[in-house]
């Protein structure tokens, strides 16, 4: 029996099982990337009494359940080992192992359990950044030119393309193929071991939540101390940009999104926005919205100390020059 770090582990054993053996209802709400859920039932501190006051363990009727290991490993590609991991790395990863000891398989146990795996990863997140972060009012382009930036050899970051989510705006969210919270934060952490902490890394500034998921606190925090190059953009190629993306949305997502804020806007915006709707007109729907964004979003950038890059009547590739010229 070894407990190991989950990289470690990788490492060593890049296409072996993960198992989770905690609870079902446990392993539902979040689990390693790739983890299977192991069906080896037993309550670790019946398991400990038990053990206790019986004279020998083997007579035990726990063992009963130990025995469905030998077929469910045979379900998991085992390359060798198989990593197996609880909450905490406690009583019932140590009473496996001893379960799999006497079946002569060797078996791996995740150093603190997933709760241990957590606190490691969230040390990590919290590791000090060069972070540069696009700023902007919607329809501005940012995620064109964090594109444009990573073309040009820059370190970036499309937190949008690993949380599987196309944010929010007007309400229309796309969010059906998000990973789980653990899978997305794997995701991030792999991509940002790729890249040089020492270096420029490229964000465009999000909120705390991606969809469903979460931005991680650590990286998170670094966010509002981070360098800021705001795009400026007319409002009428704001529009533009914005019916690219969302011309194709249908008047009853834009109604469904108009309940959404609904509280929020005046009676004007609203009438003006379901006029559009009625007439089919999405343009019309974005331009009469739009200031609602603006000064949602004004707010905030207004009062940020920022490098401002106007970059009206410019595409993607020569807005990232145009910030790179004013950055290095």
């Amino acid at each position: 029996m070894r407990f190991v770090s989950f990289d470690a582990f990788l490492e060593d054993f890049p296409s072996a099982a993960v198992a989770d053996i905690r609870p079902g209802d446990l392993f539902q709400k979040g689990r390693l990337p790739g983890a299977v859920h192991l069906p080896v039932l037993f309550d670790p501190v019946k398991v400990k009494n038990r053990l206790l006051s019986a004279r020998d363990a083997r007579t035990s009727d726990l063992i009963e359940n130990a025995r469905n290991l030998r077929s469910a490993l045979n379900g998991l590609s085992v390359q060798g080992a198989c990593l197996f991991y609880c909450e905490d790395g406690g009583v019932r990863s140590r009473l496996l192992g001893s379960y799999l000891a006497e079946m002569g398989v060797k078996g791996y146990f995740l150093q603190g359990g997933l709760n241990g795996y957590r606190e490691e990863q969230a040390r990590f997140f919290a590791r000090p950044l060069q972070v540069h972060l696009l700023t902007g009012l919607t329809g501005s382009g940012k995620t064109g030119v964090l594109k444009a930036l990573g073309d040009c050899g820059e370190q970036v970051v499309d937190l949008e393309a690993l949380a599987g989510s196309t944010g929010s705006v007007f309400g229309v969210q796309s969010n059906e193929n998000q990973p789980d919270e653990e899978a997305f934060r794997r995701l991030l952490q792999d991509k940002l071991r790729t890249l040089n902490p020492e270096k420029r890394i490229f964000f465009e500034q999000k909120g705390p939540t991606l969809g469903a998921l979460s931005v991680p606190e650590g990286l998170f925090r670094q966010f509002a101390t981070a360098r800021k190059i705001r795009l400026t953009l007319p409002a009428d190629e704001r529009i533009r940009n914005l019916v690219a993306v969302y011309g194709a949305m249908t008047p009853a997502a834009a109604r469904t999104g108009l309940d959404k804020i609904r509280k929020n806007l005046s009676a004007d915006t609203r009438l003006r926005c379901l006029a559009a709707l009625e007439a089919g007109d999405i343009r019309r729907f974005i331009a009469a919205i739009l200031p609602y964004y603006d000064r949602a979003k004004g707010y905030a950038t207004d009062r940020e100390d920022c490098l401002v890059i106007e970059t009206g009547g410019m595409n993607a590739r020569e807005i990232a020059g145009k910030i790179l010229e004013n950055i290095r």
